[in-house]
This record gives structure tokens, C-alpha cells and sequence, in this order.
């Protein structure tokens, strides 16, 4: 279904996270460029794109999902959402008792296999009433234990609370081609580049490098997403060469661009 205005949409979900049952469904699909503004939900939420491409932003970091993964969403984070061109989205909620205890602590993107789509194209059929003793109650349990074992994907963008840092990773986000190393950014910002480097790994998990790397290829995909050409893409995000950034994309999601993206543009018509 798709959904025109965010006060439809925001009265859409509230209904159904009333719903009765332990886990509602949200089938949904949103238009190019969409906001759909900051808000959070009492249940965890598994968010999955069937096509298209979209950004998850919260305090947390940004998040990035292409056709063929999901996301999963703590309950009560607060959370915005961008749509970089037409999405077709599956919205799980779940109640707190089908899941471990603390899961999940934080967002985690994770890699929707076939069986799990097939799965949730088939249970977000089922009526907001589905019953809960019989085939539909059993496929909603056989569901949570499949998404429950999907692999991680590296798509998420941690942001460091350092102000210094901050500003950095500030300025990436929004220029990913910014090509100042973090020496020159030390001079910038203040502080001496060893202190730089070792709060980006602490505050990240990663080097600066590979942050800024994996901020550029997640632009990448954003734009490829959209329908721009490899070449065009490798260049505006900051590579030297469309080899290398092929190289770098390989490297991180495991296929080339071309192969990657196959399922993130809509059909035609």
C-alpha cells in the first residue's frame, strides 16, 4: 500500500501498533526523495527493503539499506528515514517476549535471504488479526527464528560523540569527497593527530580511513541506487579511478556495484 502525508501515515502505524497480537505488519511503499520525519515505535521494528534504497538517521548513526536487506530497530529509538528513489518496504513489529532479552540492544542490518523475503511477503498478507494457534501463528514463529539468524551487513555509519571528531565525521557526511587527511583536519579542528586517530577507532570501531571509506561507498550506493552511472558515482564520492573504487566496493559488500545494485531500482512501469 502507499501512504500520501505524514499524518496518514503516522495514524496508519499507530493502528496497528495496538493490534493484539505479537508481531503487526506494515506493507508499504514510498515514493523518490520521501522523508518520513523522526518518530519511534514501542515495539522493535524489522524494516526491509524489497527495492529500492533508503537511509535510517538517528543519534546513533546513519544506516543505509538497499534492496535485499533489512534493519533492525530498537524499540523507543528515535529515528528519521530517507527514500533516494522509489521503495517498497516491509515493516515487522514485534512484541518484546519473541525476542532474546535486550535484542536488539542497537540498529543492525543484517542481509534478508530469499526464504526470510518469501516469508515476509507471505505474513504481511496474514489480517491484523492473524490466527495465532494454526499454519498462520506457526509461520509468524518459524519467521522470527529466520530473522532472528540473518548475517550482519556493513552498513551502518557510527557517529563519535568527540566534538572534535564529530565535526569531522560532520563534514564527511555531508561532503564524502572531502579529500583532507586527518592531519590536516588535526589542524583544523585541534588536537594532535595521535589523539585524533585513537578517539575515531575508539568512539568508531574503525580508522579514520576506513570511515571515511565506508562513508563514501555508502554515498555511493545512495547514488547508484538513483540511477547514476558507476564512473560518474566513483568519481563524485572521492576515488581516484573507477577501478578503484570498484576495488574498494568488492572489498566491503562482497560483489561489484553492478551486481550489487541489481535489485535496488524498481521494474520499469
Amino acid at each position: 500500500m502507499s501512504i500520501d502525508g505524514q499524518n496518514d501515515a503516522e495514524a496508519w502505524f499507530a493502528a496497528r501498533m495496538v493490534v493484539p497480537r505479537p508481531l503487526a505488519f506494515a506493507p508499504i511503499d514510498y515514493p523518490a526523495n520521501s522523508r518520513i520525519a523522526p518518530h519511534s515505535h514501542e515495539r522493535a521494528q524489522f524494516l526491509c527493503a524489497l527495492s529500492g534504497v533508503l537511509t535510517l538517521h538517528s543519534d546513533d548513526g546513519a544506516v543505509l539499506m538497499p534492496a535485499r536487506h533489512a534493519l533492525w530497530i530498537p524499540p523507543a529509538l528515535r529515528h528519521a528515514i530517507d527514500t533516494h528513489c522509489a521503495v517498497r518496504m516491509r515493516s515487522l513489529y514485534f512484541d518484546a517476549n519473541l525476542l532474546p532479552e535486550g535484542w536488539p540492544g542497537r540498529c543492525r542490518p543484517v542481509v534478508l535471504t530469499p526464504l526470510a523475503r518469501a516469508m515476509i511477503e507471505r505474513v504481511s498478507g496474514f489480517p491484523p488479526l492473524y490466527e495465532r494457534q494454526g499454519p498462520q501463528g506457526r509461520l509468524v514463529a518459524a519467521l522470527v527464528d529466520e530473522l532472528l539468524a540473518l548475517p550482519e551487513a556493513p552498513f551502518s555509519l557510527p557517529l563519535p560523540k568527540d566534538p572534535r571528531i564529530g565535526r569531522i565525521a560532520r563534514a564527511l557526511i555531508a561532503e564524502p569527497a572531502d579529500p583532507r587527511s586527518l592531519e590536516a583536519w588535526s589542524r583544523e579542528v585541534g588536537g594532535s593527530l595521535r589523539t585524533l586517530a585513537r578517539r575515531f577507532r575508539s568512539e568508531t570501531g574503525l580508522s579514520f580511513r576506513l570511515w571515511r571509506q565506508r562513508r563514501r561507498l555508502l554515498a555511493a550506493i545512495e547514488l547508484l541506487g538513483a540511477g547514476q552511472p558507476v564512473t560518474t558515482v566513483a568519481y563524485d564520492v572521492g576515488f581516484s579511478s573507477p577501478s578503484a573504487f570498484t576495488v574498494a566496493f568488492r572489498q566491503l559488500f562482497g560483489s561489484p556495484p553492478s551486481v550489487f545494485l541489481g535489485g535496488a531500482r524498481p521494474p520499469p512501469g
